[in-house]
């Protein structure tokens, strides 16, 4: 009996779990505008391709006091893995985030309304060893 009751505990996790996770999408693009008063960001977000004339759409995305921000940087130095150039990541606050930034933001999806679950910023490098273009 008790493990019927352990075993229907568990997949039901799983299956919550699971479900949790299909409500969740992300959208990448360039942060054209943060609302602080409003707590929401918009993000310029290049849709599927449809041919010449595709757009980009702009995404209106409310944060939440949960939404997590960090900064996404390539190392300069030798990783875990011992090779450099691997991924480093630093909290930021919504503050710190600007018009211009590249994001991606993970959202919830509540039916038609999309709230921020987290934002990965992306910044151009000024420290680039080999000097190429970004």
């Amino acid at each position: 009996m008790l493990r019927k009751a352990l075993l229907f505990a568990v997949s039901a996790l799983l299956i919550g779990t699971s479900a949790q996770a299909a409500e969740t999408e992300s959208h990448s693009g360039l942060l054209t505008m943060i609302d602080s008063a409003r707590q929401t960001l918009t993000l310029r977000e290049m849709g599927p391709w449809t041919g010449p004339d595709t757009r980009p759409i702009m995404q209106s995305i409310p944060l939440t006091p949960a939404t997590q921000v960090r900064l996404v940087r390539r190392s300069q130095e030798a990783m875990g893995a011992g090779w450099p150039g691997g991924y480093v990541e630093s909290r930021l606050k919504v503050a710190e985030v600007h018009p211009g930034d590249f994001a991606t933001v993970r959202v919830a999806r509540h039916g038609r309304k999309l709230s921020a679950v987290s934002i990965d910023v992306v910044r151009p490098s000024t420290d680039l060893a080999d000097g190429a273009s970004r």
